[in-house]
């Protein structure tokens, strides 16, 4: 089980590798366990809504379960890398 865990955390921070070096995104901070929390970097009136729509296209398509929460009155996503089989390739997909 260790290893497990121990796989999604280090999953987790390859992906937030992966966002912080894409300016399509912002990330609130470097994950310390499974959790990703980030959101589209684009201007900030529209940001709130662009991120809450992806949320639901993501969840309505079925390809990811992503979460959303606030930061400083902000939406943000939030992903939960929870699966030990998944791949930094899957995360790469869902971001796309």
């Amino acid at each position: 089980v260790g290893e497990l865990f121990d796989a999604v955390v280090d999953l987790a921070a390859q992906a937030y590798q992966l966002l912080a070096a894409d300016p399509r995104f912002e990330v609130a901070t470097r994950p310390t366990l499974s959790t990703l929390v980030f959101r589209w970097a684009g201007p900030d009136e529209r940001a709130d809504a662009v991120t809450l729509h992806v949320r639901e296209a993501l969840f309505a398509s079925g390809a990811a379960v992503v979460a959303s929460t606030t930061v400083d009155g902000r939406h943000w996503l939030k992903f939960t890398v929870l699966n030990p089989r998944t791949s930094i390739e899957d995360i790469a997909e869902v971001l796309d």
